[in-house]
């Protein structure tokens, strides 16, 4: 008694009785109802975006865009907006997350902080299927402000691109007898 165990005393304890780690946040793609503590494990829809990685937004289309690969990543930081010049995204590196976006125009606003280009680090967007339709780094190939000295100065440059749209393949072969139509057999132009 009094705190003090002699030699041949036992007192029966349980580690961790009772605890199931897992996700408690209702609100996340990978809820645990029957977990008891948060083992910081939970994950969510991005915006616009069901746990699936589909749209709710049935006339928008899902993406990924992502920014790594390179060195110095705290320096990057990039804004892409819409034809209407609004910002529908932004972020630095690294980043990776899913983007609802409709068809149109886009331009990539590239920053660097400390003015020496990305040093590596590429933006892409995916689209659903994992192919890459859009790409670009920030360089003294792309800066609008590389100066004339050749210093290597560049900390802003622009790339702009376009999504959706119908493309019509046809066979661009002159010489060949389908030439100007596509595999339907439909004329389409060359």
């Amino acid at each position: 008694s009094g705190g003090e165990f002699a030699d041949s005393e036992s007192t029966p304890f349980a580690i961790g009785a009772g605890v199931i780690f897992g996700c408690t946040d209702i609100a996340a793609c990978n809820y645990d109802e029957t977990a008891t503590d948060d083992d910081g494990s939970c994950w969510y829809a991005g915006p616009g975006m069901d746990c699936n990685g589909d749209c709710l937004d049935a006339t928008l289309s899902a993406y990924t865009a992502s920014c790594d690969g390179g060195t110095f990543p705290s320096e990057v930081s990039w804004e892409l907006n819409g034809a209407d010049s609004a910002t529908v995204l932004s972020g630095g590196a690294p980043y990776s997350e899913g983007a609802c976006l409709a068809d149109g125009d886009y331009m990539l606003a590239m920053s660097d902080s400390y003015g020496d280009g990305w040093n590596g680090d590429y933006w892409n967007l995916t689209n659903s299927d994992g192919i890459l339709l859009a790409s670009s780094t920030l360089d003294t190939t792309n800066c609008s402000d590389a100066d004339t000295t050749n210093t290597g100065t560049c900390d802003y440059g622009e790339y702009s691109f376009s999504l959706g749209g119908v493309v019509i393949s046809g066979c661009m072969d002159a010489t060949a007898l389908n030439y100007e139509y596509n595999c339907a057999g439909d004329y389409v132009g060359a």
